[in-house]
């Protein structure tokens, strides 16, 4: 048992291998052996282990436990909610046990049971990274970014050097269109899980925004301080007035544009084909910048 505590866990399997043949039917032994076993990531024997042991001392919250856990790893989602929800009942309130069965509900995708857990894990269990990084999925997933987003800013301050973190972090920075603090969050995974390819492309893609991002602000901002207001320049029925606002937010190199009061309904066609060109309608009552 030292060797597993010093988190020797070959030796500790060794150990264990001697003490089950002299009691194959010691469910504490066998118990031991299955979680080494599944730190060692070998979840099959661990789940034969594990099985045995339930067979020896049915019913224990500990083999329960780890047993749903494995399940989790071997992809039986709904073998391990079955364990879980065991341990439930015998364990109520139990931090680890609702974090837990959360990420199974998470792959469920029973998502408001997951975030049900999760909050309560958080309640009994406060800043636990591996809560909080399940619940940011959760609310990932359910496109809440601004709680995946608190969520997983605490999590960061737990594991300031958790790559996935800082990529999923920056990915939702990226949707909420801050470029530069997704990049810094890129740049930060790629230094401690270098060659990541979903880092690398995702870069790629916020660079790219970035550019175009800070294009179509520049663009923005001429409009608006050489622009007025449609309204004034046409004593027209707003029932004939086509969209401007689409007009208005085209990124085209469209610069001035003439027209008579009979030609409005044209021009918005004229402008959306032609976003390219340079557009006067002669005898025109006004000047329109854009």
């Amino acid at each position: 048992m030292s060797k597993m505590n010093l988190e020797n866990y070959v030796g500790a399997l060794e150990e264990l291998d001697k003490a089950y043949v002299l009691e194959p039917n010691n469910a504490f032994i066998l118990r031991t052996r299955g979680k080494v076993k599944y730190m060692l990531k070998d979840y099959q024997g661990a789940l034969e282990d594990l099985n045995k042991a339930d067979v020896f001392e049915p019913n224990n919250a500990s083999t329960l436990m780890i047993r749903g856990d494995v399940k989790m790893n071997l992809k039986d989602y709904v073998g391990a909610l079955e364990d879980l929800n065991k341990v439930d009942v015998l364990e109520p309130n139990n931090a680890s046990t609702l974090m837990i069965r959360g990420d199974i509900k998470r792959n469920l995708e029973d998502y408001v049971g997951a975030l049900k857990d999760l909050n309560k894990a958080d309640l009994l269990e406060p800043k636990n990274a591996f809560a909080l990084r399940i619940r940011g999925k959760v609310k990932y997933t359910l496109k809440g970014y601004v709680g995946a987003l608190e969520d997983f800013d605490k999590a960061l301050v737990l594991e300031p050097n958790n790559a996935f973190i800082l990529r999923i972090r920056g990915n939702i920075k990226y949707i909420l269109k801050d470029y530069e603090g997704a990049l810094e969050d890129f740049d930060k995974a790629d230094v401690f899980e270098p060659n990541n390819a979903s880092t690398i492309v995702l870069h790629g893609d916020v660079e790219r925004n970035f550019e175009n991002y800070v294009k179509d602000l520049n663009k923005h901002e001429v409009r608006r301080q050489n622009s007025f207001l449609i309204e004034e320049c046409w004593d027209v029925e707003a029932s004939n007035k086509p969209n401007f606002t689409s007009i208005y937010n085209q990124p085209s190199a469209v610069k001035h544009l003439f027209m008579t009061g009979d030609s409005i309904t044209n021009l918005y066609n004229t402008v959306v084909s032609n976003t390219h060109e340079m557009i006067y309608y002669l005898n025109s009552p006004c000047l329109i910048h854009f």
